[in-house]
């Protein structure tokens, strides 16, 4: 339960950005919305409670972008790291 208050309370934080930006007109169009995160602990997955691990659970993070001068409505999934992102 606790973590979904989290993720509703950040979705909401970043939503009250988001309509910051496009009322103010031209911050809307030069400013990009990065939002990235961390895989956090294992919490018990694999019989693991640390981030010692290459199993996927613990080695994907979500990385969301709005950036108003690209191509929108495009979705990728590739395997890189947190340090090649381009």
């Amino acid at each position: 339960m606790l973590l979904r208050i989290i993720v509703f309370r950040r979705d909401y934080n970043i939503g009250q950005i988001v309509k910051k930006l496009d009322a103010t007109g031209n911050l809307k169009m030069e400013t990009a919305v990065v939002v990235f995160g961390d895989h956090g602990y294992q919490l018990g997955e694999h019989a693991t409670w640390s981030k010692m691990t290459n199993f996927e659970l613990g080695v994907h993070i979500p990385l969301i972008t709005r950036v108003p001068w690209m191509v929108r409505d495009v979705t990728k999934h590739y395997t890189g790291g947190g340090m090649n992102i381009n």
